[in-house]
């Protein structure tokens, strides 16, 4: 039984005081870590003196989901089925439990999945998590399956034991929110792996190469590929998954079918995204290798745009460098008074293709003085479809290069980069620090 809340307008009159609260994937990764802090960072240490610790992973389901929970007594009223019965007319019957399509349903139920898990946690010491009524048990244990044991006696006297036919045993490779996790290789290798099932690839694929040919996207193609990409990448590979976010938004939430130029090229962003996708390896160890320090800037006087940046590597000599943006690929963007906005956008796309080798497979901390270049960065997303463009292409390399990145502003006078971006290789103060350049 489903209500279509919006169209009856249930959910548009609904008021809420609390919101939802789940996890992710990455709740492995920081159990993961959390033990590797415990018993040490030492990988031979690790790998070969503890023959105990084997991470492993275990998923169980609940019954019934929003059927399981009461609707509220002073509400149930309200809950009432209509059924057409040809040659008889009109039923009614009230529809105990919740019912799909409401929004108030969403945090009713969550609240209940919620409550078990901090019993668990508290009560059998289990390490568990849930997202709604996919229920997860992290083992660190190689013998014992300890916190799927107090995971299940939980619910099952909360009135609700998981269902036996969707529970699986803890082991090296599960899935789990549509993602294939890997723990295998969590001491001897200090990552934990995550990315898609092969058949969530390729169903989003075959989508988005229909929608692309036909020029077409109604407004349940977009919400249904939106929930997809939502797994495929935002638990896989950050924003990602957002490069996208502003076509799928406008076309699941209005009547428009037809694609606009801006929105085929980025839904063709994705298309690439999707193709080339790579699995994401979370380390978590303490010994994991030190920070990439990047800071960039952009400066637009006399009509010319220059960019600077420099790169603190975690061993060697810093590298720095400045380019000017030649006016054929400005013209190219909306008109401003000033470019310094996909100026300093732009930078975060140079410096991957430039120095692709120093970025490969590394962690790094990014620092733009440009605040709006930041958010737009950080969020994968843009009102400025020109800006957007760039940052699409930025997010495409960082993935390639699968370089985890982290934006950051920081003020102007701070910003090592901002000689090079105004003087370039002719700034007395960077010549002075004897960087490459």
């Amino acid at each position: 039984m489903i209500d279509n809340g919006r169209r009856t307008q249930h959910n548009s009159h609904t008021s809420m005081s609390e919101t939802i609260f789940t996890v992710g994937i990455d709740f492995v990764a920081a159990v993961a870590a959390s033990i590797a802090r415990r018993v040490g960072s030492d990988q031979a240490a690790c790998g070969a003196e503890i023959p105990w610790l084997r991470l492993r992973i275990g998923t169980d389901d609940l019954p019934d989901a929003y059927r399981g929970l009461p609707v509220l007594p002073e509400h149930q009223r309200f809950s009432v089925v209509a059924i057409f019965v040809p040659n008889t007319g009109w039923r009614f019957t009230l529809l105990w439990g919740l019912a799909f399509g409401l929004e108030s349903a969403v945090v009713a139920f969550n609240r209940f999945p919620q409550l078990g898990i901090a019993i668990s946690r508290r009560c059998t010491l289990a390490l568990t998590a849930a997202y709604f009524d996919d229920e997860l048990a992290v083992e660190a244990l190689a013998d014992a399956d300890v916190s799927q044991a107090g995971l299940r006696l939980t619910f099952k006297l909360m009135g609700a034991p998981p269902q036996p036919e969707k529970g699986f045993v803890p082991a090296a490779n599960r899935h789990y929110l549509g993602t294939s996790l890997h723990t295998g290789d969590f001491m001897s290798l200090g990552f934990v792996r995550v990315q898609p099932k092969h058949s969530t690839l390729a169903k989003v694929d075959a989508k988005l190469e229909s929608i692309l040919t036909e020029g077409i996207l109604n407004r349940d193609d977009a919400g249904k590929l939106r929930g997809d990409i939502n797994w495929l990448f935002t638990m896989c590979m950050g924003h990602l998954g957002k490069i996208a976010g502003p076509a799928l938004t406008h076309h699941q939430h209005n009547d428009v079918t037809s694609l606009t130029p801006v929105e085929r090229l980025q839904l063709q962003a994705l298309h690439v995204a999707v193709r080339d996708f790579r699995p994401r390896d979370i380390p978590v160890l303490q010994d994991s290798e030190p920070l990439i320090r990047i800071y960039s800037d952009a400066s637009f006087e006399s009509d010319v745009l220059r960019l600077g940046w420099v790169i603190f590597p975690s061993h060697g000599r810093p590298l720095g460098g400045t380019t000017v943006v030649p006016h054929s690929v400005i013209q190219t963007w909306q008109q401003r008074q000033q470019q310094i906005y996909p100026g300093e956008t732009l930078a975060a796309v140079i410096v991957p293709i430039l120095e692709a080798a120093s970025l490969l497979s590394k962690s790094v901390i990014w620092f733009i003085d440009n605040e709006a270049a930041a958010a737009a960065l950080i969020r994968a997303s843009t009102s400025e479809p020109d800006v957007l463009t760039l940052v699409q292409q930025a997010h495409l390399q960082f993935s390639r290069l699968q370089t985890r990145i982290w934006f950051e502003w920081i003020d102007t006078e701070s910003n090592p980069a901002d000689g090079l971006s105004r003087d370039g290789t002719n700034d007395e103060w960077t010549l002075s620090q004897h960087w490459l350049i």
